[in-house]
């Protein structure tokens, strides 16, 4: 790094223009965020480079700091952040963020980074509606699931339960996916609606979960209830195996008889 900020002193010490772009587009300044050359990128930040919107890097219409977040470069986003020239809301072709990248990618240290930044608006939905935390939900593994926990300080109730243009929240896009992890710490959140149905289908989180068999995630146990909604379709083969396991998560509800709130005991029809 010290070779390559002094040959980038000379250069600039020499006249060079910091702003002069290659036969893409892209600047100095791109080049040196894309790659995560952070101290390259603050001193050319120091020495005027034009930062109105980090530019198209691709044909994606992604930007450099889309580049740096998904890449993990945390000191290059720190630099943007701090020199307070760059829109860290900017969006790509298909309406991403940085903050988008970095929860598809599971870059914890970059969501921080943004949630901590007042600048930078960590709820904004692509043009999918997809949010950084419904993406980050759909992010496998325990990756996922701190992508998730780096999120949720700047979530409310509004952003937390907001739903894609499928009709699913982010807990059911991890129910779906059997990531356990994500549900589990999504269901750590107070503000969460843990019974959301998707509006077109009725499912909750619950029923997604259970339609594919994805045991643990019926079985993550929580302090508060999940309902089986009475418009959704009846339960699913998999509720079988995990039926077991149901209690741990569903409490006590008004909809059946000793308290259970599956559609057998308020129908009488056998989940067998």
């Amino acid at each position: 790094m010290a070779g390559q900020n002094g040959s980038l002193q000379l250069l600039l010490a020499g006249r060079a223009d910091v702003n002069v772009a290659d036969a893409q587009g892209h600047t100095a300044l791109h080049h040196a965020a894309h790659l995560g050359h952070a101290g390259c990128v603050e001193l050319l930040l120091s020495s005027g480079a034009v930062l109105p919107d980090l530019k198209a890097f691709g044909d994606d219409g992604s930007t450099a700091l889309h580049k740096a977040a998904g890449a993990g470069h945390s000191d290059v986003v720190r630099a943007f952040i701090a020199s307070r020239k760059c829109n860290l809301n900017a969006r790509d072709n298909d309406g991403d963020t940085a903050a988008m990248m970095a929860a598809d990618h599971a870059q914890t240290a970059v969501l921080r980074l943004l949630v901590a930044c007042e600048r930078a608006d960590v709820a904004m939905p692509n043009d999918q509606g997809d949010t950084p935390l419904i993406v980050a939900a759909s992010t496998p593994g325990e990756g996922g699931a701190r992508a998730v926990a780096a999120l949720l300080p700047a979530c409310a109730a509004a952003s937390i339960n907001s739903r894609n243009s499928d009709g699913n929240t982010a807990l059911h896009v991890a129910a779906r996916n059997g990531h356990h992890l994500a549900a589990h710490v999504l269901l750590g959140s107070p503000a969460l609606d843990v019974n959301a149905p998707n509006p077109a289908t009725g499912e909750t989180a619950l029923i997604v979960a259970a339609a594919r068999g994805h045991v643990e995630v019926c079985a993550r146990r929580r302090p508060r209830a999940l309902v089986w909604p009475a418009a959704a379709r009846r339960p699913p083969p998999a509720l079988r195996q995990c039926r077991p396991l149901v209690p741990a998560w569903v409490r006590r509800s008004a909809a059946g008889p000793a308290g259970c709130c599956l559609p057998s005991c308020a129908t009488g029809r056998p989940l067998h």
